[in-house]
């Protein structure tokens, strides 16, 4: 049998048949003990002893490597791979993927949403509030020659 650890919890909290499909293609689906990325030295820990690695942003090292012989295969969840030593993986044959585009949407919304917080002031209102005041703005339309006009 083949031993996955996953150290992303999505994955692991993600409902779907995919526990099921890897039972069938012979895999074991082991969580990772954190609900976080791990450390190099928290991923000695664990990962000796596996033959693949479902992956957040983990820090694989060389030790890491040298310490998972049976390791094959890294599959990150998410699209970068700055936090694997690609040289090393390559080194001890261990295949590295990502999950291109996987977080697409999430970017795109996180760009609107900060747009708006700009646009609308919203980190410099949080602090005033925080101060112990109120420092009320004017939305964009109320603002004397905003650019908009007004229709009748």
């Amino acid at each position: 049998m083949f031993r996955i650890i996953v150290t992303s919890p999505t994955t692991m909290n993600t409902e779907g048949s995919h526990f099921q499909t890897f039972s069938e293609a012979g895999c074991e689906l082991v969580p990772g003990p954190y609900t976080r990325w791990s450390t190099e030295d928290e991923l000695l820990e664990f990962v000796t002893d596996c033959d693949a690695v479902i992956a957040t942003t983990d820090q694989f090292t060389e030790r890491v490597f040298a310490a998972a012989p049976r390791l094959k295969i890294i599959s990150r969840f998410g699209v970068g791979y700055d936090t694997i030593d690609v040289d090393a993986a390559t080194k001890h044959g261990v295949w590295v993927t990502t999950t291109p585009g996987a977080n697409t949407y999430a970017v795109a919304d996180h760009t609107l949403a900060l747009l708006l917080a700009v646009t609308r002031q919203v980190v410099p209102l949080v602090n005033s509030v925080e101060a112990g005041r109120w420092d009320r703005t004017p939305g964009i339309a109320g603002r004397k020659n905003a650019g908009y006009r007004r229709f009748r």
